[in-house]
Formats: structure tokens, sequence, C-alpha cells
């Protein structure tokens, strides 16, 4: 909740910082994807709230240093009002990624592509209307990049792929 903070140092955050949260604060997102979210090392738990940042229509933006960090076993994202999509190639190296919620991104329509969501073990949807009717079993559009994963919850229902298959 740091929503008149407009910028953080300009040397960044420490190396050694495993947890991140930010939220109600546009300014300072927009400040931290210049800086370059791969530059968070030895992050494993990302949370971004969105508040106020309308213009943001995909997650990480699109552009040279929008990579997430590697090291990323849990991301949460949400409250992007009209956050569209998620970019692939800022998914590409997350091989240690367990878990992923989005919530309350009402126009996302879709995930990252599969390859980059095999490590997966849950996803959680909350209020995605658009991404839910996607990832409708057999006849969703995004059903083949969730398929895989072994635990998947929508707002009022809990989706177990490998079980139902």
């Amino acid at each position: 909740g740091c929503s008149r903070v407009v910028s953080f140092p300009e040397e960044g955050f420490p190396t050694n910082l495993t947890s991140l949260e930010i939220s109600n604060g546009p300014k300072m997102y927009t400040s931290l994807v210049e800086w370059g979210l791969n530059r968070l090392t030895s992050t494993q738990e990302l949370n971004i709230g969105g508040e106020g940042c309308s213009r943001v229509v995909s997650f990480p933006e699109e552009g040279i240093g929008r990579m997430l960090p590697p090291s990323l076993t849990s991301i949460c994202i949400e409250n992007f009002e009209n956050l569209e999509f998620m970019c692939s190639k800022g998914f590409q190296h997350l091989t240690s990624l367990h878990e992923l919620e989005i919530s309350n991104c009402p126009k996302l329509t879709s995930l990252p592509e599969k390859d980059m969501l095999l490590s997966l073990e849950q996803l959680h949807i909350f209020n995605c209307p658009l991404l839910e009717e996607g990832c409708s079993r057999g006849k969703g559009r995004q059903w083949s990049k969730i398929a895989h994963i072994p635990y998947v919850r929508f707002q009022y229902k809990t989706v177990i792929p490998r079980e139902l298959d």
C-alpha cells in the first residue's frame, strides 16, 4: 500500500530479497518494472497489486528487462483492471514456479504458453470471468495450457485436471 511512493532507490532492492509485495502503488510498480524485475535474483515470492495501473495490459509488460526472476516459486497478480494477457516471454525461465494466483483482473483472457507453466503445481483464478471461461475443461481455449497442473481452483470450484482425464 504505497500509493505516495514515487520510486525506490536507484540502486534498487537488496539482492538477497526473497519476498516482495507491492499494492496500490502505481508509481512504485512502474519504477520497479523500469528498473527490471529480473534483477530480483533471490526473490521467490512476488505479489503485485495493480491498483491505479490502468495502462497495464500485459504482465509482465513487454520489452527489454521485463523478464521475471527465475528464482520465483510463487506469483500473485491482482487488481489489474485492464490486464488482457500474460506475456509468455516474461515467464520464460521460471522453472521453479509452483504457484500462480490471479485475481480481480476482469479483462484477462489468456495465460502464458503451456511451456512456460510446466512446473506449476497450483493455479488459482478468482474474479477473472473471461479467463475462467477460457479455462473451461475441454472447450476453453486455455484448457490445454492448464490440463497438466495438479491443482486448479476457480472462484467457486476446484478442478483437479489429472483426476478428470
